[in-house]
């Protein structure tokens, strides 16, 4: 069974930035009532909220927290810890992009590195950036390989889109 096209909290997470309480879903009808079923079958809670997360990236992900606690403790339980569950989803997304290496590690560019990918964003050349600086040819072209060594890019523009993308452009 596809249960991507059947599973309610799925398809309206990815559409919303707010929490999926699965209790919204389970009553609608009796084909939902049976995939949920079905899901606590194969360990899932009975119960559960569903958060949709963004990564810095920009790319949607849902975490889902679930019990089997009752109706009226977990409602209390909902009351009382939602937004540490919220917080959670965040944490638990962040550590499984950093264990990925999905997230790339912030990187530090020193002020000469920065410099110089702001002098080629602006159109100038090796030899440019040297008269201006008042540098050898040679130094800044070792500014701009550490630059894309530490950011571990193939070339300037990836090494100038990765910088941007990073913030540090």
């Amino acid at each position: 069974m596809n249960y991507a096209r059947i599973d309610p909290v799925l398809q309206s997470g990815f559409l919303s930035i707010l929490p999926q309480d699965w209790q919204n879903h389970q009553l609608k009808s009796k084909k939902l009532r049976d995939f949920f079923g079905e899901a606590a079958e194969h360990g899932l809670g009975r119960r559960g909220l569903t958060f949709p997360v963004r990564d810095p990236m920009g790319d949607r992900a849902l975490v889902t927290i679930t019990t089997d606690a009752g109706t009226l403790e977990w409602d209390k339980l909902k009351q009382r810890y939602s937004r540490d569950f919220h917080m959670l989803a965040y944490h638990i997304h962040d550590t499984i992009l950093r264990i990925e290496q999905v997230v790339p590690k912030q990187v530090h560019l020193t002020r000469r590195e920065i410099e110089c990918l702001q002098w080629i964003t602006r159109g100038k050349n090796v030899a440019d950036i040297a008269d201006i600086l008042s540098l050898r040819e040679r130094t800044v072209r070792f500014y701009l390989d550490e630059a894309r060594r530490k950011l571990d890019t193939a070339n300037v523009a990836h090494t100038i889109a990765r910088a941007i993308r990073q913030q540090l452009l």
